[in-house]
């Protein structure tokens, strides 16, 4: 997947760390969650170098504000463009999921039009450019956490976000856990 190039670029303070949002006319092009410094942030979201703009000031500034205060975050355009229709649909299907609500990998391809290609959600998800705006920490296994940005490895950020924002997780998933003693050795969310 190709994503539009940024015309602007943002960065803000949150939780002792950076959160960046790059834009482009047609709407939110990359974001980040909470990384160590401003210059990381800016280029994760290929902003090094680009203005500030209205667009990324106000989506960054709402970044900012999920992170510190679990403020649910509004809706704002995403620029999709170079997209593929399928990989689109559930990046827009995903970002309707509502703060503390979850949905299986199954659920967003149903909800897609195409049932049965839970395996392709997964795959879109493990490339989300777009998060929090596209929050894939929501996407569930029908029986289990699924996987998250970084591999297995990264599921326990995953199981922290969920908590962090008081999801309703089903019993199910919760009994599968991300591993033996995984409960004492779960991350903060950043």
């Amino acid at each position: 997947m190709t994503r539009s190039q940024p015309t602007e670029a943002a960065a803000r303070p949150a939780r002792g760390k950076w959160v960046a949002v790059s834009a482009s006319p047609r709407g939110i092009v990359a974001a980040t969650f909470p990384v160590e410094s401003r210059g990381e942030a800016l280029r994760a979201v290929g902003g090094e170098g680009l203005n500030e703009g209205p667009l990324s000031q106000r989506a960054a500034g709402a970044v900012a504000a999920y992170c510190d205060k679990r403020t649910p975050l509004p809706e704002f355009p995403l620029d999709l463009e170079g997209v593929p229709e399928f990989a689109a649909a559930v990046l827009r299907e995903v970002a309707r999921i509502p703060l503390g609500e979850t949905r299986t990998y199954g659920e967003v391809a149903a909800s897609c039009g195409r049932p049965g290609a839970a395996r392709a959600v997964g795959n879109t998800m493990a490339r989300n450019w777009l998060a929090p705006f596209v929050p894939c920490h929501r996407v569930l296994a029908r029986g289990g956490w699924g996987g998250y940005g970084g591999g297995r490895a990264a599921v326990p950020y995953k199981i922290a976000l969920l908590e962090w924002e008081s999801a309703d997780v089903p019993d199910n998933v919760k009994r599968a856990g991300s591993g033996k003693g995984s409960e004492s050795r779960r991350p903060k969310p950043w």
